[in-house]
């Protein structure tokens, strides 16, 4: 997620290409926000929409004690409740101490953020998108050992959700114990597959920039030369 800011000043002289950028960085993160709340999709993007309107509109009111997200995504929220009035979708919530509570009034307490909902998402799809390239990954890998049957009994469990039982009876293996150990050997090469990857992410999020280390060697050569020179 980018943590761009849009210059206000820029804005409130109503620069196109400072608003574009601004429908461009945020666009998803509002549309992520409403989908929690506003099930029709015309109508989220009419929410989102509205939300650029009102930001507009108000800029020139802009507090610089908030920052511009929590700006936009305050506009974002009452548009929501708004949205939600224009329905009267007063449904109760099933939880907890709320649970007589209707979702419009639990909505004026939420205290989760939309950046936080938007990260939430940003997090689940990197998870999709990490278990579709270890499972392509696993399955080149095991075409190419030529074991077709491990291929179409771990389809059979995980696409299929196929019981044991039927899956050693349809492939014609010795038991329900051989299904369970080609399930534990596919389990344990997917983990072996996944983990350099989230090792990978770590360490580029750690490591410092190129940047970082260039500003930093001068620093370091100076002090060794001061030190050489006492």
């Amino acid at each position: 997620m980018s943590d761009w800011t849009p210059d206000v000043e820029r804005l409130q002289r109503f620069d196109d290409q400072e608003w574009l950028a601004v429908e461009r960085n945020y666009a998803g993160r509002l549309m992520a926000y409403v989908q929690r709340r506003v099930p029709d999709r015309a109508a989220r993007e009419d929410v989102v929409q509205e939300t650029f309107l009102g930001a507009v509109r108000g800029i020139h009111d802009f507090d610089p004690v908030f920052t511009f997200e929590q700006y936009l995504f305050g506009i974002c929220k009452n548009r929501t409740i708004d949205w939600m009035r224009r329905q009267k979708a007063i449904v109760i919530q099933p939880r907890g101490e709320a649970e007589d509570m209707p979702i419009l009034e639990t909505l004026f307490q939420d205290d989760e953020t939309p950046s936080g909902v938007a990260r939430q998402n940003d997090l689940v799809r990197a998870g999709e998108d990490l278990l579709v390239r270890i499972l392509r990954e696993w399955v080149q890998e095991t075409w190419q050992q030529g074991e077709f049957v491990r291929l179409m009994v771990i389809e059979a469990l995980f696409s299929g959700e196929w019981r044991n039982r039927d899956t050693w009876e349809r492939f014609q293996l010795r038991d329900e114990t051989a299904v369970a150990g080609i399930k534990f050997r596919a389990l344990k090469r997917l983990r072996e597959l996944q983990r350099p990857r989230i090792r990978g992410a770590t360490c580029s999020r750690c490591s410092p920039s190129r940047s970082t280390t260039a500003r930093a060697a001068p620093k370091s050569a100076s002090r060794s030369r001061g030190a050489r020179g006492a």
